[in-house]
């Protein structure tokens, strides 16, 4: 069984480009159906090898690009399958290549919005032993156990249903995040600038909840960037590792859960929505924006083991204004989601004291 990720024409659905489908290509897909079905449901004793993944086609929807499934269970045991759509925009990341591929050979109008959709050659297609093979052990450290009922209530969405998981931000950590996300701009020409940000995975006992706490941002010094971009360098990561290891060993419990960086750049301008632009009270153009080498690094980086991640944008609107929004997993991509600012961390929160001030 195996599964293709297609390109196809716009307008009458011809297939311009394929390539079959790796493990990596799911893997920020199969992070999110773990952290929804088990590290948000009080199964902090589920990692993401022991799950049996399978990919299915998705339900077919009038108006709608085909997406696919994911279901799972917990392998060799008896508990119930669970399922979760996905849509098309989720192989967004996976089909990078292929779309410039297809632009450079000029096969595909870049002008188009090309329609990204998975083939399967039968009814399913399993992840299980792939997933091993691509990832090796993603086992991931115990979750620290706090009851938020000392915490601000969860966001929940506009329709009812369960929000995204609840990330609380010290507001210290906000603070240096910016500052470090924005001094790349103090540079002639700017340059992007980003550091990580550390924290806590966590778990409520009473409800099972996942959450997690930031209670630092860790600068990244040496990086490669420009004002379009920004790349670690071997010797960023070396340093980045190096500090990882002394507070593990000292005892710190924080570690990497997501990224913080900024885009030090005016967004492109919508002609039209600028010309009302004195009727507006906020400016809705911005250079706040998951790139496609934002995705393709927080993959690699994250994926499997951090179904938690987050990043942190810091960019421009069109009026040179500062704005900023945070994103996590939803439907296999980074998306805009809330967050919570804490001016202080309670006096039992289990963490190190120097993360309290």
């Amino acid at each position: 069984m195996t599964a293709t990720l297609q390109i196809r024409e716009p307008k009458s659905g011809r297939v311009l480009g394929s390539h079959a489908l790796q493990p990596a290509d799911l893997a920020l897909c199969g992070s999110e159906f773990w952290r929804e079905h088990y590290l948000r449901r009080n199964r902090p004793d589920v990692y993401f090898e022991d799950l049996d993944l399978t990919v299915l086609p998705g339900l077919d929807v009038p108006g709608l690009e085909p997406g696919f499934a994911i279901q799972g269970h917990v392998r060799d045991s008896d508990e119930p399958w669970a399922r979760q759509e996905f849509p098309a925009g989720a192989l967004r990341v996976a089909s990078l290549d292929l779309i410039a591929a297809l632009l450079k050979r000029k096969e595909l109008d870049p002008k188009a919005k090309a329609v990204c959709q998975l083939h399967l050659d039968s009814a399913g297609l399993s992840l299980r032993e792939a997933f091993r093979r691509a990832g090796g052990t993603s086992r991931v450290p115990t979750l620290l156990a706090y009851s938020r009922c000392h915490l601000p209530a969860p966001t929940d969405s506009d329709d009812g249903e369960p929000g995204p998981f609840p990330v609380y931000y010290l507001a210290a950590a906000l603070e240096r995040a910016e500052h470090y996300a924005r001094c790349g701009a103090l540079h002639s020409p700017p340059l992007e600038s980003g550091c990580f940000l550390m924290g806590h995975p966590c778990r409520c006992p009473e409800s099972g909840e996942l959450y997690i706490v930031i209670t630092e941002a860790l600068r990244i010094r040496g990086a490669e960037a420009g004002t379009y971009h920004m790349t670690m360098s071997g010797a960023a990561w070396i340093e980045i590792e190096a500090i990882l290891r002394r507070r593990a060993a000292s005892g710190t419990g924080a570690r990497a859960v997501g990224f913080a960086h900024g885009h030090p750049f005016l967004p492109g301008l919508d002609h039209a929505a600028c010309a009302r632009c004195e009727q507006q009270a906020e400016c809705n153009l911005t250079s706040v924006f998951i790139s496609d080498d934002d995705s393709r690094w927080m993959a690699s980086v994250f994926a499997h083991r951090h179904p938690w991640q987050v990043a942190h944008v810091f960019g421009l609107d069109a009026r040179a204004g500062h704005v900023q929004a945070l994103f996590s997993l939803q439907d296999g991509q980074l998306q805009p989601r809330p967050y919570t600012v804490l001016t202080t961390l309670p006096d039992d929160f289990p963490a190190h004291d120097e993360e309290k001030s």
